[in-house]
């Protein structure tokens, strides 16, 4: 199936009493940490490609509260499996960055082939792990929306 130049991004989160933590996972095929990311199929919403991507890649049957982050990052688009059914004067594939609310979760995350392993951590230690700017910058856009209680 071909896929639009839009790739859904989702940092996993979980409200604990001593604060948020956030759910990384270490991609099998390069060791990166990110959150869950994925590309938007061919008649599908990003909000669509989101949900879809966090219930593969986190082995989820329940759907949990997704909520779209203002950030906007963007990647070459050779890195991405659709390039074959892009235009050439595309360039920049666009990432689209939600979080996802995982506290009231009563299964266990299980890990598609995609990753090695995962870790829940804190807004530092995950800030630390992320290789990515523009995924740092969600990150923090998205502890910023949960200690103001602003996830609409």
């Amino acid at each position: 199936m071909a896929r639009q130049p839009h790739n859904a991004m989702v940092l996993p989160f979980r409200r604990d009493p001593s604060g948020p933590s956030y759910l990384l996972l270490r991609r099998s095929d390069d060791g990166v940490w990110q959150g869950v990311s994925g590309g938007v199929e061919d008649g599908e919403s990003i909000e669509e490609a989101a949900l879809r991507e966090s219930q593969e890649e986190l082995g989820l049957n329940g759907t949990p509260p997704l909520f779209r982050l203002s950030m906007v990052g963007g990647a070459p688009r050779s890195i991405f499996g659709g390039d074959a059914y892009w235009p050439a004067e595309l360039y920049i594939v666009q990432k689209h960055f939600f979080g996802a609310d995982l506290t009231d979760l009563v299964e266990e995350v299980v890990l598609s082939r995609e990753h090695t392993e995962l870790d829940w951590l804190s807004f530092d230690a995950a800030h630390a792990r992320l290789t990515y700017t523009d995924e740092k910058t969600a990150l923090w856009e998205l502890d910023q929306r949960i200690a103001r209680s602003d996830l609409a």
